[in-house]
């Protein structure tokens, strides 16, 4: 898994990327801490979160488009050079005692697009890359970034500006916070434009391979949907993840802060430890997904719905806790489920993708993750105000039912013979050979532009 460190523009990536994420919990933290403190009411925090989520997710799918057409390095450089401006004016504002609610409502939404356009960019950068055999391993590393960065940022965040809120500064903390943040972005946008990998691009700045024109926009997007519609594999998964995410996501967000307030000794402590302990299972699950050889090819279908069906049982024992040791271990459980698959269901539509397409079929798979998490989370606080045990065992058993018929579609079961590309000589380098044969996709040598690859060029082959 460490190998991909080797690739020069990976190692840019890598720690633009962690330094970026780690910025980010800052906003995460500030935004409705000083939401709270300006307006005094909840209503306005979830107003202002739900605008940030609705503009993230109306994007996406255009964000896809764009980073085909542009290159997934340059759409990151974009939309952090736009984050940075938002969170440099949301800064010079607070510090200057002029914010008003109003604004951040203005700020939210357009942060909102910005994510709209790097999430499909930043997973459709890495198989451009990583070589085919590097894949897991270096979505298992990006992906861990997220997670440690969710650990160490909210506390360093919270810290800071309690520091200064606790003095004569007021919400000097939240503007220090916020400053600190576009600190982060000023690195990743100077380490992203330290990259490379942009001379290699076929279509790279408009044009389509081949010099053609390229298409419009919404030519692009409903291109993106045609693909993935007409292959009859790739719409269930799409399907499946749509479904998973919408009975998982919601009961855990909604659920788990329930649960710790009605029946575990310790209220916010325990629900603290819970999320800790999903947080470090998921870590585990990316680990051993991107170390470990991926399952045979007669598996690979079999135990992706087995680590659904985990996570499933998972929801439905946490139904029943009552107590926090009996919360810790389905939590664990459930995120180490959460990371194993992240990075297999990547790698796996990262892998048999071309990389014309990337962007798009990320952008895709980003929005079944996120688009119906408003709606799952509407849902599920209506049904936990009766009664959490139903909300998770009633979670649990959907789950069921959704993985037992997925179980039953015969692609879906094979769908490890589709795993790789057939590598040849001038078009993967090293995925055939020894460790020390192994070189990214797009190498750091003076190799000619010709020598680019686009996956799925070759028939595919079952890998064992």
């Amino acid at each position: 898994m460490l190998g991909v460190l080797k690739i020069r523009d990976f190692r840019l990536l890598f720690t633009g990327e962690g330094v970026s994420l780690l910025g980010d919990q800052f906003y995460f933290i500030a935004l409705p801490w000083l939401v709270l403190q300006l307006s005094a009411g909840t209503l306005a925090l979830g107003a202002v979160l739900a605008v940030q989520g609705i503009t993230r997710a109306a994007f996406m799918l255009v964000g896809g488009a764009v980073t085909d057409r542009f290159s997934p390095r340059r759409v990151m450089i974009g939309s952090n050079l736009s984050r940075l401006g938002l969170v440099s004016l949301l800064a010079a504002l607070i510090l200057s005692g002029v914010v008003e609610i109003w604004m951040l409502f203005v700020v939210a939404a357009a942060y909102g697009v910005a994510d709209g356009f790097f999430f499909p960019a930043q997973t459709a950068i890495v198989p451009q890359l990583a070589a085919l055999d590097q894949l897991a391993g270096a979505n298992a590393i990006i992906q861990g970034l997220d997670q440690v960065a969710q650990f160490v940022g909210p506390v360093l965040a919270g810290v800071l500006i309690a520091s200064l809120l606790g003095g004569a500064l007021g919400l000097q903390g939240v503007g220090v916070a916020l400053a600190v943040d576009a600190a982060t972005f000023v690195v990743s946008v100077t380490l992203l434009a330290l990259m490379r990998v942009d001379a290699r691009e076929p279509g790279a700045g408009g044009a389509a391979a081949g010099g053609e024109p390229a298409p419009g926009l919404w030519t692009s997007i409903k291109e993106g949907l045609a693909y993935m519609w007409s292959d009859d594999l790739l719409r269930v998964l799409l399907l499946l993840v749509l479904a998973v995410n919408f009975l998982a996501v919601g009961p855990l967000l909604v659920g788990v802060p329930v649960l710790a307030h009605e029946r575990l000794a310790g209220g916010a402590q325990a629900y603290g430890a819970i999320m800790s302990a999903f947080g470090g299972g998921s870590l585990a699950g990316l680990a051993i997904a991107g170390a470990a050889r991926r399952p045979p090819a007669r598996l690979m279908g079999h135990v992706l719905l087995s680590v659904c069906l985990v996570f499933g049982v998972g929801i439905g024992v946490l139904g029943f806790a009552s107590s926090l040791v009996a919360a810790l271990v389905p939590a664990a459980l459930m995120g180490f489920a959460a990371g194993y698959l992240t990075v297999a269901f990547f790698t796996w539509i990262q892998a048999r993708t071309p990389q014309r397409f990337m962007g798009r079929m990320m952008s895709l798979i980003i929005f079944a993750s996120v688009g119906l998490v408003p709606v799952s989370q509407a849902l599920s606080g209506l049904v936990a105000e009766r009664s959490v045990t139903a909300l998770f065992l009633g979670a649990a058993a959907l789950l069921a039912v959704v993985v037992a018929r997925a179980w039953w579609v015969p692609a879906l079961r094979a769908m490890g013979a589709e795993m790789a590309v057939e590598p040849s000589a001038s078009t993967a380098p090293g995925v055939s050979g020894g460790p020390e044969a192994v070189s990214p996709a797009v190498p750091d040598g003076d190799q000619d532009e010709s020598d680019e690859h686009e996956r799925c060029a070759e028939p595919l082959r079952p890998v064992e």
